[in-house]
Formats: C-alpha cells, sequence, structure tokens
C-alpha cells in the first residue's frame, strides 16, 4: 500500500505545535461507497462534523476544498476504467483539516484523527 501525505501535515494545521504532538488519535470513522448516493466531499465533511460534535453546516466556514482537491482524490481511488481496464488503486491519503488529520483509503474508509499533545503541566 502506498502513502501520499502532505509533508506539512502538522505544521498547516495552524494550532498545533509539532513539539507537543505525540501522536493521532483516532475519534471517528466511515465508509464512503462510490456507487451510493452521495459524494466523498459531504463524507469527509460529515466525519469531521461528527469529530467535533457539531453540525454539517458549521463546517463551511472552512471549505474542504481549501485544503485538498477533492475531485483528484475521487478520481485517484475511485475513478472509471480506463479503455478496458480497471483502476486497481491500493493506498491511502491523508490531510489536515480543521486541527485533525483526515484520512481516506482506496477502500473508502474515511478516518479522522486528533492529535494528542504532550503533556508539559508535570514540568
Amino acid at each position: 500500500m502506498s502513502n501520499i501525505s502532505t509533508d506539512e501535515c502538522v505544521n498547516s494545521c495552524h494550532s498545533i505545535n509539532d513539539a507537543e504532538v505525540l501522536e493521532w488519535r483516532s475519534i471517528t470513522h466511515c465508509l464512503y461507497d462510490h456507487n451510493e448516493e452521495g459524494d466523498l466531499s459531504t463524507e469527509i465533511t460529515a466525519a469531521v462534523a461528527d469529530a467535533e460534535d457539531t453540525s454539517v453546516t458549521t463546517i463551511t466556514t472552512s471549505p474542504l476544498f481549501e485544503v485538498v482537491d477533492i475531485f483528484a482524490l475521487e478520481e485517484l481511488f475511485f475513478g472509471h476504467s480506463v479503455g478496458e481496464s480497471t483502476r486497481d488503486c491500493d493506498g491511502q491519503v491523508q490531510f489536515c483539516y480543521r486541527g485533525f488529520r483526515v484520512t481516506v483509503t482506496s477502500a473508502g474508509r474515511i478516518t479522522v484523527a486528533e492529535p494528542v499533545r504532550e503533556d508539559t503541566s508535570a514540568e
């Protein structure tokens, strides 16, 4: 499985200090089926809203298209056949959105993770 990730994922999440993040903790998952009604952008936005415990309508203040090319992602993993060959791609893409790390896999799994920060209160 190949991984395509933004190298500056942590740095692009403006509220996250790279030195404080120990790991990412998964907080919500969903499965996107490109053969069903709905689109990938809506599913990702709904997963992030679930992680924030908020409504999808509040997510519109920071549009998803500003951090990832959803059309390219859709085409990469779920695009049409090329000639007589099917497009078999196995991988994942990660990007930061609203302070979360979002992972989308070629199987349609969407995972939203939050940063686990170093506890500096004991010092």
